[in-house]
């Protein structure tokens, strides 16, 4: 069982910045540190040095989409949520070690400042670690001011691999480099790069260390503004527990060959998947020219959004939208098992054109003696959802978990509504497809 609140993965990666700090203080060759301005300065740069490349090859580790990381985390959902925190860090603490070093040489003399900024030959090393900057920033901007397509954009992000290789040439080759001194700050830093960018080679090279099955569309339905994908596996399918999403793919079609993340609403220890993905963008609106015989690619599974992941058997599901998509594999599998779950699924709806699969999911909850109640919300005639109105029809939220899907602003509204109603915070859960 995948704990949701799992917050080892937190502590792993406090750890991962704090260690090589401790070293480099511990076993500085230097005795005369922080006792003026200048090596007070040169001190706190090349700390935020070292935090920062360690930070950057844990990023790229976490980018793995390993899956005992995954659990650590409480699914991949929740590990690319501090997966974007850490990269933000990593800048940050990249970015300050040579704007103090800048400030250290200014201290000095302005002429000497303008010497360590200025590109130069005669130290490779340093060179190198002004090329990283440079390089980082450029991804960023791009990332942040630059519409690209999706797929130059996983490009562009691959260059961070090489940004990091050549980060690793700067701390261990810039003149009089400390990580070269110290003997245990290099091991640290050498094993961490190592794994780094080997996982990083491997990932991109054989792409996943999880299972890549191979299946074959059997039916595609249109939804109106959504699809129904049905898929067959040709040799050995995955395994998924409802609630989960896959990576897919479809190479050898018409259809961009990119692979996007979509939550599997087929019910557990079913032969085929179900994907039901609504468009939403350039690539979401090309699937519609997928035919029967076309072959996916499908990586997986990830994630622990589920209900066999919730603490309380009395549950509220809250879907909003597409994001009924999780609880569409739950629904399906919790009425023809033996769960013990009490659940109130809420599907709140922009208007009753977008209910998709709500005559099922009414179906499914009349059939499953009392395990499933069925509620749909139309906003178009009720207004937005709120745990006020799901209070109100289910009487009372002690000892009920929460589980969340659907748009970013729906989800963070009904948190706060439902701690406000005195659901502790740790009994909520949601799945986060924005960060992925």
């Amino acid at each position: 069982m995948t704990k949701r609140n799992n917050k080892t993965g937190i502590i792993l990666s406090y750890l991962v910045a704090l260690i090589p700090a401790v070293l480099w203080i511990v076993g500085h060759p230097s005795s005369g540190d922080f006792v003026s301005l200048q090596t007070s300065l040169d001190g706190i740069a090349k700390l935020l040095g070292i935090a920062g490349a360690s930070l950057f090859a844990w990023n790229l580790i976490l980018s793995a989409r390993i899956g005992w990381l995954e659990k650590q985390f409480g699914g991949l959902d929740k590990l690319y949520k501090i997966h974007h925190i850490i990269g933000g860090l990593a800048f940050i603490a990249m970015l300050f070690h040579p704007l103090v070093l800048s400030i250290k040489y200014a201290t000095l003399s302005l002429i000497s400042a303008y010497n360590f900024i200025l590109p130069s030959l005669n130290d490779l090393g340093l060179l190198a670690g002004k090329l990283v900057l440079g390089g980082m920033v450029v991804v960023l901007f791009i990332t942040f001011y630059i519409y690209v397509s999706h797929e130059r954009f996983v490009w562009i992000h691959r260059l961070t691999g090489v940004l990091y290789v050549v980060a690793v040439y700067h701390f261990l080759f810039v003149a009089q480099s400390d990580v070269r001194q110290i003997p245990f700050l290099f091991g640290y830093l050498g094993a961490l790069s190592a794994i780094a960018v080997g996982l990083f080679g491997y990932r991109y090279f054989a792409k996943s260390f999880k299972p890549r099955c191979r299946y074959e569309l059997t039916h595609i339905n249109s939804l109106g503004d959504a699809w129904e994908i049905v898929l067959k596996p040709l040799r050995q399918g995955l395994t998924h527990t409802a609630g989960q999403f896959a990576f897919v793919s479809f190479p050898g079609t018409q259809i961009q060959p990119q692979v996007h993340p979509f939550s599997i609403s087929s019910a557990e220890g079913a032969t085929e998947l179900r994907f039901v993905i609504k468009n939403l963008g350039d690539y979401t609106s090309t699937l519609g020219g997928l035919k029967q015989g076309d072959v996916a690619f499908i990586e997986g599974p990830y994630g622990g959004f589920s209900y066999r992941n919730t603490p309380a058997q009395k549950q509220i599901w809250v879907a909003g939208g597409i994001g009924i998509t999780p609880f569409l594999s739950m629904a399906r599998t919790i009425v023809g098992s033996d769960s013990t779950a009490e659940v109130h699924m809420f599907y709140s709806v922009a208007d009753r054109s977008e209910a998709y699969f709500a005559d099922e999911l009414a179906k499914l909850a009349s059939s499953s003696q009392q395990k499933l109640t069925f509620h749909l919300h139309d906003s178009s005639k009720s207004g937005f959802l709120t745990a006020d109105i799901i209070a109100a029809q289910v009487k009372s939220l002690d000892g009920y978990a929460v589980l969340l899907c659907g748009p970013g602003g729906m989800m963070r509204a009904m948190r706060q509504q439902f701690v406000a109603h005195g659901v502790d915070n740790n009994n909520i859960d949601y799945e986060d497809f924005s960060l992925l």
